[in-house]
C-alpha cells in the first residue's frame, strides 16, 4: 500500500526511511505502509491522506519505488487540482452507487499518479480520467 499525505494548510514532517521531509503547504509525499513511518505535525494542520495499493500505481508511475520520501512541489497543477478534487469530496456526500465510487476512485488514482510523475501511458490515461475531472471541477482547461 501507498500513502499519500497531501497538506494545505500547516507545516508537517514526515520521516521514513531514514529521510525527514519537511512540508510547507501545499505539499505531499508518498511514503509505504510496509515501512515505519512517523508524521508530525501541529494541531492546526490541514490535509487528507490517500490510500492507494501499490498495484493500483505501478502501471501508471514510472519507478514509482523511487518516487517514496520525495517531497512534491506545492506548485504542480496536479496536486492543486488534487487537492481541489478532495476538497469537493470532503464537502459532499458520499456516493451512493457502485458505480460513481468506482469513477471517484479512478479519479482520484489518476490524479495520485500525474502528482507523482506519471509515465507517458499513465499519464494519457489520467488526462481522459481524473485530470479531466479535476480540471472540470476546477474550471481549468489547461494541462497541468
Amino acid at each position: 500500500m501507498r500513502l499519500l499525505p497531501v497538506l494545505w494548510v500547516g507545516p508537517w514532517m514526515v520521516s521514513s526511511r531514514g529521510r525527514d521531509a519537511l512540508l510547507g503547504p501545499p505539499g505531499a509525499v508518498l511514503i509505504s505502509d510496509a515501512e515505519f513511518a512517523s508524521v508530525t505535525c501541529p494541531s492546526m494542520a490541514r490535509s487528507i491522506c490517500i490510500q492507494l495499493p501499490r498495484k493500483t500505481l505501478a502501471p501508471l508511475v514510472r519507478d514509482l519505488d523511487d518516487t517514496l520520501m520525495r517531497p512534491i512541489d506545492g506548485q504542480r497543477k496536479a496536486l492543486q487540482l488534487l487537492i481541489g478534487y478532495a476538497q469537493m469530496l470532503r464537502a459532499s456526500a458520499v456516493p451512493s452507487s457502485a458505480h460513481l465510487q468506482r469513477l471517484v476512485s479512478t479519479h482520484v488514482r489518476d490524479l495520485v499518479a500525474a502528482v507523482l510523475g506519471a509515465s507517458p501511458e499513465g499519464m494519457a490515461i489520467a488526462e481522459q480520467g481524473g485530470l479531466r475531472a479535476g480540471r472540470a471541477m476546477a474550471g481549468v482547461t489547461r494541462a497541468p
